[in-house]
């Protein structure tokens, strides 16, 4: 008897699975369909991020603050309270739960420095926002979500240029002059700086020029004002004025009597620990020097209030009238610096996308379906020869029994 060969070859193997051909192919359409399914809902749309790069400026975005001096922090884009606002502005993006995108970390932004000269090392900040493909309805609800997200700082910027009265805003609930002029003259203060700024970062105009000679011409006017006033003793309510410096006289005549007593006291003990009293050689001690200043000044203003209460007398007409003329002027100074305001950060505050959204991690459904199918093909050949070189059960027979010779 020959001796049976060892292994078996390739074609045989194939025989055998095509022998048992229909199990292969039910076998691969089942894997291939599940590993596809499973692979695309339970990976890519796990992993897959909608993703936009851009770049942000606005005067000021180099600092790492706004130019209010508020500060710029980039991961704040994408805080609850950020996105929600961005939802409420767009209805189409209602059916975000943005709290729970942020706790999942299903959105993101990210930075980076690109090198656009490399002798200067000089860069340009470059951000990108992540939004897991799970959470959109579509890719235009992400660049819609993704394009608020990164306007967000440009408009609060281009905000800053209304409501530039911050001083003036309360004035007309102002009721002491000194109080007024004040505040008038922070106004003035603060529109000059902000045009003098703008002017400074780009060519001046006649237009900012014109301005800014007005606003000095304003500091003249409410200089030559107070000093009317401090000579004249102007007052808006004299008799409620009169009691007041009148308390505040008494407090710094008490405090004056006490410092006289501490300086009496320091004297003594030097003059005992010292030289004698009327001895040329007295220098006077560090403390003492202090406090004869300080009883200096308190004797000035006790003076100056003294005269207050005796001349303080009602504003004229003629100077409330000066005031409120120089209010209109600042109001309407105020408008045509918003206006420059507004052009400067409109010119200088924008995005500047890099391309279109793109669609990174995962694998697209044809990946999925390439990789179903060869799994599918490779474990249904596996099944078929398996199935093939099983050997059946052997069904047990009863021994032959021997013919009987029937006896005649």
């Amino acid at each position: 008897m020959e001796e049976e060969k060892e292994g078996i070859s390739f074609g045989e193997i194939l025989k055998r699975i095509w022998s048992k051909k229909w199990i292969a192919l039910i076998v691969a359409a089942v894997i291939t369909v599940a590993g596809t399914l499973g692979l695309y809902f339970g990976y890519t749309k796990n992993t897959q991020e909608y993703v936009r790069q851009f770049t942000i400026t606005f005067p000021g975005s180099g600092s790492g603050t706004y130019p209010d001096g508020t500060p710029y922090v980039y991961s704040a884009l994408v805080t609850p309270e950020k996105l929600e606002e961005i939802k409420a502005e767009n209805s189409t993006l209602s059916y975000l739960d943005v709290s729970k995108m942020y706790e999942k970390s299903d959105i993101y932004i990210d930075r980076q420095i690109i090198k656009i000269d490399e002798q200067s090392n000089e860069g340009d900040m470059v951000f990108a926002i992540h939004v897991k493909t799970k959470r959109m309805k579509s890719v235009d609800d992400a660049r819609a979500l993704i394009d608020a997200i990164a306007q967000a700082p440009v408009n609060y910027v281009k905000n800053l240029a209304n409501d530039q009265d911050i001083y003036i805003a309360n004035y007309g609930k102002t009721v002491y002059l000194e109080d007024k002029l004040d505040l008038l003259e922070s106004q003035r203060s603060y529109l000059h700086g902000q045009i003098s700024n703008i002017n400074a970062q780009t060519m001046a105009t006649s237009e900012r020029t014109r301005i800014i000679n007005e606003l000095d011409e304003v500091s003249r006017t409410l200089a030559a004002m107070r000093g009317d006033m401090n000579n004249n003793h102007y007052a808006h309510n004299v008799d409620e004025l009169k009691i007041t410096y009148a308390n505040m006289v008494k407090n710094m005549q008490r405090e004056r009597d006490i410092k006289l007593q501490a300086l009496k006291y320091s004297y003594g003990n030097f003059s005992q620990g010292g030289a004698g009293v009327g001895s040329d050689n007295i220098q006077p001690t560090e403390t003492m020097v202090r406090l004869s200043e300080e009883i200096s000044n308190l004797e000035a203003d006790i003076k100056l209030y003294e005269e207050y209460i005796a001349s303080a007398q009602p504003a004229p007409q003629t100077f409330t009238d000066a005031l409120q003329s120089v209010y209109d002027k600042l109001v309407a100074l105020t408008a045509e610096c918003e206006k420059e305001i507004a052009a400067y950060y409109d010119l200088t505050s924008l995005v500047a996308y890099n391309g279109e959204v793109v669609t990174s991690g995962g694998m697209s459904v044809i990946i999925c379906l390439l990789i179903g199918l060869l799994a599918g093909i490779i474990i249904g050949c596996i099944a078929a020869y398996v199935v093939a070189v099983k050997k059946p059960k052997e069904v047990p027979q009863s021994e032959p029994q021997p013919d009987v010779v029937a006896e005649n």
